[in-house]
């Protein structure tokens, strides 16, 4: 690999190398044939990193599909942004933050974090998940993308930094601009010379190698300023090959910069920053850390396939919180299935719905999720049920998108109405998780007249 739109390919049996360039007809072939909000050339690092584009920059059909997905999945989370950006005012001193619940190997994470990068838009995301295997694995993801977060003093520090750019700027300009001259002048010289004894390098080319050694000497010496401005930066800059003050004038102009070695430094879109964090704990914990690590209450929470009540969990925090968007893609409705096994069958609205395990559990699924809708829709959310892939991917499709209608509005758990939908549970047998943690978080709140 040359670059993220260059690479080398060697034929080894004719002792042939062919430089390959992923041009426009190139990337439209690998996205087959369509415009995907992915595309191979500039999401190249994250669609390597998670496994789905080769090194080659080509996609194999095994993951394709894969492929279609997390695209369509980007797709869906635009206008989310697009309703929280008209919400509040996002800056890299305010980014929008996100809560991805149950993370498991964090994929809508990335991906909403690319989304964002794209965009240009400012993000602040921390993860939690049980599994300590998989919380390992999203941040080595975060660090090699150079996505991990600055936390604390650092990060502060970093916004710092980026509010003095401007100043910053203006001295490294006439430094870079004496430098310049002293490398004219420098370059001035060596054309002279060769011109004044041609013969001799001619003759003598150990000579002449040794002589523009010795020319390049003072050349060197002669750009102490740019040294004495920003010191150890010409020899970073040399060693990746590039010019020093362009490199430098670049990142000061807000072009995105390359993470650090370390993969600590976050990656840097304008002015923007993405920062990425996981961390092992459930989603009580979460509760109690996430607004302190975020830095406010999340602007939006995500919870992909959080299993059975894990779900009702991170929409009853959501609600709780006031939070003003949720991404849900429900996993493993049990609960309900085994409260309708010992419910009435008279109950339901037909006996047959309960009485067979297969239509038990596809109706239990259904209920679940209607419930869910049905009491986001009384705490203040509206509500849209998608389908975010293929039921021949996964059956476990459903994708429930919240919207606060009054996102700036304090919480107030008095004004949900629970009761009609309480009554209507009790009616069909049934208790949801969900409905007794936002009935719990009710009684607990003190009523206003």
């Amino acid at each position: 690999m040359l670059d993220a739109r260059r690479r080398v390919q060697v034929d080894a049996r004719h002792g042939r190398a062919t430089t390959r360039t992923l041009d426009e007809d190139t990337a439209l072939k690998v996205m087959g044939g369509k415009e995907r909000a992915l595309r191979p050339d500039t999401s190249a690092a994250l669609l390597r990193e998670i496994g789905i584009m080769n090194a080659d920059g080509s996609i194999s059909a095994t993951h394709a599909r894969k492929y279609k997905q997390i695209c369509h999945l980007a797709t869906l989370c635009e206008p989310v942004i697009d309703r929280l950006a008209a919400t509040r005012s996002i800056s890299p001193a305010a980014p929008l933050r996100a809560l991805d619940l149950a993370c498991g190997n964090a994929y809508l994470s990335f991906v909403l974090a690319e989304v964002l990068r794209l965009r240009g838009v400012p993000l602040r995301l921390h993860g939690v998940d049980v599994r300590a295997d998989v919380v390992a694995r999203s941040i080595d993801r975060a660090r090699a993308l150079g996505l991990a977060a600055l936390e604390g003093a650092a990060r502060g520090a970093e916004v710092a930094r980026d509010g003095a750019g401007e100043d910053r700027a203006v001295r490294l300009a006439s430094s870079e601009e004496a430098t310049g001259a002293a490398v004219a002048r420098a370059a001035a010289r060596e054309d002279r010379a060769a011109r004044l004894a041609p013969s001799e390098e001619a003759t003598a080319p150990g000579a002449a190698v040794a002589r523009g050694a010795a020319r390049e000497e003072p050349a060197a010496r002669l750009t102490p300023s740019e040294e004495a401005t920003e010191p150890g930066a010409a020899g970073a800059e040399t060693e990746r090959g590039g010019a020093p003050g362009a490199s430098r004038a670049a990142r000061l102009a807000g072009e995105a910069t390359e993470p650090g070695a370390d993969g600590q430094e976050p990656r840097l879109v304008g002015e923007s920053v993405v920062g990425l964090s996981f961390a092992q704990a459930d989603i009580a914990g979460a509760a109690r850390t996430a607004p302190t690590r975020l830095g406010g209450v999340p602007d939006l929470v995500l919870a992909l396939h959080a299993c059975d009540t894990a779900t009702d969990e991170a929409i009853a925090l959501a609600i709780e919180l006031g939070v003003p968007a949720l991404l849900s893609v429900p996993c493993c409705q049990a609960e309900l299935a085994a409260q309708l096994a010992r419910a009435a069958a008279t109950a339901q609205p037909l006996a047959a719905m309960v009485d067979h395990g297969l239509l038990r559990r596809a109706y239990a699924d259904v209920l679940t999720d209607s419930l869910r809708v049905a009491a986001l829709e009384a705490c203040g959310y509206d509500v849209t049920v998608l389908e975010f892939v293929g039921g021949e991917h996964t059956p476990k499709n459903l994708l429930i998108k919240g919207h606060r209608r009054h996102p700036r509005a304090p919480v107030e758990p008095h004004r949900w109405r629970l009761e009609p939908l309480q009554a209507r549970c009790a009616a069909l047998g049934v208790q949801p998780d969900l409905l007794r943690r936002l009935a719990a978080i009710q009684a607990a709140s003190p009523t206003r007249g």
